[in-house]
């Protein structure tokens, strides 16, 4: 059964009231832009208003890594299946301040672009089939019929490279060949969360500040550990009294959220390092595990 309601009264009332549209992206719809960037596919864009890049200018949007290409590329066919890495066929680039993109920017054609999370390596292209060729190489605007290529092994943007500072290590069709995007990833640091992970609704009660669920897990990663310090590598598991000294910190700063990836086993002064307190546990216990700390040579 279809259920139609009209909210033109409600709308009526808001103009009265003066009240402006909302142009916010709802949750619904970041959600959608998230699946696309992450499908093969990526996220066809009309402009790069959501696009930004991190303190390193490394490109981010809607809270994912991501890498650009150009998806029209007027690449012909053939080199787009047999040679993706090769020198006039377009590249996929990670950094925000990267000069190409730059270039592309003040040109006007950064709505060429297509984004992209999850990167494999591959990208889905459009290329050129019987057009014809200049002498340099490259095809001839508008000769030609558009074919769309998947698992393309395009290669990374030298320019981009030189902006991570690691250009000058290789020649660039020697990093086209060689590097590995999806290992790249790994190696920077994670992304702040786009979205807050809680609403009024859904945070944790107070209750549940370092309550019967929290000591459990503590004591268990404690005795997971070993009872040595996750960050310095101190060992007190000597007794009861230098067990005492190692904590466990909640690495968000949600004392009422027990998530064991959020919960990290430190001893007093790495805790006192990481936390908002110069001085957690006891009166003296940060001097009683710098003494520990040294006689294990631990600086």
């Amino acid at each position: 059964m279809e259920i139609k309601i009209d909210f033109s009264s409600l709308k009526d009332l808001l103009k009265i009231i003066g009240a402006t549209e909302d142009t916010h992206k709802l949750d619904y719809e970041i959600d959608e832009f998230v699946s696309k960037l992450r499908s093969k596919d990526g996220l066809e864009v009309n402009s790069l208003d959501d696009v930004a890049y991190d303190d390193e200018g490394y490109l981010i949007a809607y809270g994912e890594r991501i890498v650009l290409y150009i998806k029209d590329s007027k690449n012909d066919v053939d080199d787009l299946k047999h040679n993706p890495k090769g020198a006039n066929v377009v590249r996929y680039h990670v950094h925000g301040r990267c000069r190409v993109l730059e270039r592309m920017k003040s040109e006007g054609r950064y709505d060429r672009y297509v984004l992209k999370s999850k990167p494999d390596g591959l990208f889905v292209v459009d290329g050129v089939e019987g057009g014809r060729r200049s002498k340099y190489g490259k095809v001839i605007y508008g000769t030609g019929n558009s074919v769309t290529v998947p698992d393309v092994a395009l290669g990374i943007c030298k320019c981009c490279l030189d902006e991570v500072g690691i250009g000058h290590e290789k020649k660039a069709q020697e990093w086209r060949d060689t590097f590995n995007i999806e290992e790249f990833f790994k190696t920077l640091k994670p992304l702040k969360p786009l979205k807050p992970k809680w609403d009024e609704t859904t945070f944790p009660d107070k209750e549940k500040r370092y309550d019967a669920q929290f000591r459990r897990r503590s004591k268990k990663l404690k005795k997971d550990h070993n009872y040595i310090c996750s960050k310095c590598g101190v060992d007190l598991n000597e007794s009861l009294t230098t067990r005492r000294l190692l904590h466990c910190h909640h690495k968000d700063g949600n004392d009422r959220w027990h998530h064991y990836d959020n919960l990290e086993i430190l001893c007093v002064c790495c805790h006192a390092e990481e936390g908002k307190m110069p001085n957690p546990g006891f009166p003296g216990d940060m001097k009683s595990c710098e003494k520990i700390r040294e006689s294990q040579n631990i600086k």
